[in-house]
């Protein structure tokens, strides 16, 4: 152990007999970054209908959006039974969905129903054309679907990872319905007209001709017609207390090891090299206490009585074990520094007491997760309050010979990677390059975890 990160790992056995309730899962959400973007017909579509016009810039805020649909199961799990036309198939999108009733189910969850705004900045993936890729690639619509919706998540998502955006069914949203509205319509987080008869709704059906499943195109249903082609996806404000689930990381190249002009640097975090990973799911938050209890039937943490902090003084082995039991596994090293940093090059993601947890003001302890402000990518907590294990040995010589694509680390070793640094960690060193290791056996109580997925 290395004394430079007050480190003296002795084992901690304490088993907490209290029991704590598993958070509710959330369907996975995904963090829509913002923006700014060109709002109706996309350049070059002429399919564009009137109400689709003036193409006008507007600015939304960040928001959480389920990547998918709300499928039967989850529905009916909310709401009861309910007539549907494709009852059986349990994965597919509810359908025959009045306004009424998706409102009510976002407001069950926690959630609410996108603005058209909204829907549409995510709908569009980044891009600005009609379409966020090859039609039969990304939809379900009246040329491939059969006379059917089919389950959810099938075809290939956007950029942002958000599933059948186009295509399946239509999706309410939250606004009133006014052919006209884009004429005056505000340029910040429009939120539609005060009043009206009609609801809007977006995305084209498995019943639509490939005219109408493009990004821009608006339609538009009573708001207590049980219409078998409507369906439901919610959101939720950026600054709502984090989703229990998995946020979508989008890949790509960054500088991984000792960021520029950080004077903190140990030797195993050099030479910065370019590395390349492809995109992955990661927990919004670090396991908590009440997580691992009901997964794991008992709680190590010596900070336990906090069901919504997280879990701490788990061994590797543990945490290798909880991932698995639910279907995800640990992070590489590269894809947690990859999703710690947040889409930056700076040691820290932000001003270090907004974002961390750590010696100067833990008080000398953990913190319930999501307290702190999130990363650009919608991660809490990624520097500070517990060290997170990942999958990789460690050599603290690695990074002289790292394959430049999803390194997974040497391929043996004593001791496993830890990063991120904990409750107990002086601010200076609490950095998104900094590297620790221990045995993985090891339990100590700022030694914690989150889980990925491909």
């Amino acid at each position: 152990m290395s004394g430079r990160r007050f480190a003296s790992m002795f084992a901690i056995l304490l088993l907490a007999a209290a029991p704590a309730l598993a958070d509710e899962a959330f369907s996975g959400m995904v963090r829509v970054p913002g923006g700014t973007f060109l709002m109706g017909c996309s350049p070059g579509d002429a399919a564009c209908y009137d109400n689709e016009q003036p193409a006008h810039r507007v600015t939304v805020n960040a928001f959480w959006m389920d990547a998918r649909l709300a499928t039967h199961t989850q529905y009916e799990k909310a709401m009861g039974t309910y007539f549907s036309r494709f009852a059986d198939c349990p994965n597919c999108p509810a359908d025959s969905v009045s306004w009424h009733d998706a409102q009510s189910y976002c407001e069950k969850a926690g959630k609410r129903l996108p603005t058209e705004a909204e829907w549409e900045f995510a709908a569009r993936g980044g891009t600005t054309a009609a379409r966020y890729g090859d039609l039969d690639t990304v939809a379900w619509y009246k040329n491939n679907a059969g006379g059917k919706t089919h389950p959810v998540g099938e075809k290939q998502p956007n950029a942002y990872g958000l599933y059948d955006m186009l295509g399946n069914v239509w999706e309410w949203c939250a606004d009133w319905w006014d052919e006209t509205y884009y004429a005056s319509s505000p340029a910040e987080n429009p939120t539609g007209p005060g009043a009206g008869t009609y609801r809007v709704w977006r995305g084209g059906t498995w019943e639509t001709g490939p005219w109408i499943v493009r990004a821009s195109y608006r339609g538009r249903g009573s708001p207590v017609g049980r219409d078998d082609l409507g369906g439901v996806r919610c959101v939720r404000d950026a600054d709502a207390p984090p989703p229990v689930g998995l946020v979508r990381l989008p890949g790509g190249t960054f500088a991984m090891g000792c960021s520029p002009g950080d004077a903190e640097c140990y030797d195993d975090e050099k030479p910065a090299h370019e590395v390349t990973v492809s995109p992955f799911w990661l927990d919004a938050t670090a396991v908590t206490q009440a997580a691992f209890q009901a997964m794991m039937g008992a709680n190590p943490s010596h900070f336990s009585g906090c069901p919504t902090c997280p879990v701490d003084s788990v061994t590797w082995d543990e945490a290798r074990s909880y991932c698995e039991k639910s279907g995800k596994r640990l992070p590489t090293e590269a894809e947690w520094e990859f999703a710690a940093r947040g889409g930056k090059t700076a040691a820290r993601y932000g001003d270090l007491d907004a974002i961390a947890w750590c010696a100067e003001n833990s008080d000398n302890k953990t913190h319930p997760v999501g307290q702190k402000k999130p990363n650009g990518y919608g991660l809490y907590d990624m520097l500070g309050n517990v060290w997170e294990w990942c999958a990789d040995w460690y050599d603290e010589r690695y990074y002289a010979s790292s394959p430049a694509v999803n390194p997974k680390g040497p391929s043996s070793g004593k001791r496993r990677v830890l990063r991120g640094d904990s409750w107990r960690t002086p601010a200076a060193a609490t950095r998104a390059s900094d590297r620790f290791w221990d045995s993985p056996d090891v339990r100590y109580y700022s030694f914690g975890f989150r889980c990925a997925r491909d």
